[in-house]
């Protein structure tokens, strides 16, 4: 299983490099363009049934230069895109398509706090912040998760 986040600092080459190390168990693997990262990409997973997430996808030249065609991949492969933008979506053959719910405020406040302290609601000390974290997450469980996970034993 490889995992390629899409953080805009890492360039679509710099990505491809990520999916083929840790497809292929390689700690190294140098690639000279986007053109010769697909070629890679469809030479060496061919074969191979893989199970990729490229989370948080925001252009189309991503979603290209890391999984442009089902035929890249071996039979049984699947691949999970997480965007924000469902557009994105609309022109591949995905057989699935999921939108994740958001949760209310008082429900994202009570899922930091589980993850933060194991408790259903956090200390005082913490009521503003968390409040905060729930507003800038929007809801959204995995970042809450997350967040909350990082909080634990931590103070203010």
């Amino acid at each position: 299983m490889a995992s390629c986040s899409s953080q805009n600092s890492q360039a679509p080459r710099s990505l491809q490099e990520t999916l083929l190390c840790e497809t292929l168990n390689r700690k190294k693997l140098e690639i000279n363009n986007v053109d010769e990262g697909i070629s890679l990409i469809m030479e060496r997973l061919r074969s191979k049934s893989v199970l990729i997430v490229l989370d948080d996808i925001d252009d189309t030249s991503q979603l290209e230069s890391l999984a442009g065609q089902r035929n890249w991949f071996g039979s049984g492969s699947t691949i999970i895109i997480t965007t924000r933008d469902v557009e994105l979506l609309s022109d591949l053959e995905a057989h699935e398509k999921y939108m994740v719910e958001t949760l209310s405020f008082d429900e994202s406040l009570q899922l930091l706090s589980w993850h933060a302290f194991g408790v259903p609601m956090p200390l005082e000390e913490y009521i503003e912040l968390f409040e905060r974290i729930a507003s800038y997450t929007d809801g959204l469980p995995l970042a809450l998760t997350i967040i909350g996970s990082h909080l634990r034993g931590k103070s203010v």
